[in-house]
């Protein structure tokens, strides 16, 4: 079954972090690779927080 496989293939993965666990320099190469600046970043992952 494809589940199986699915399961099987993800097992060694790390579980999700949230944004808060993320190292500063993680949270710089996201900005960067979203192309938006750090304090964009920060400010909507803020937004979200307070929904």
């Amino acid at each position: 079954m494809i589940i199986d496989k699915v399961k099987a293939s993800t097992a060694d993965l790390p579980a999700p972090r949230k944004y808060a666990d993320l190292k500063s320099a993680e949270k710089d190469k996201l900005a960067g690779l979203l192309g938006i600046s750090r304090k964009e970043l920060d400010d909507g992952e803020a937004k979200k927080a307070a929904e």
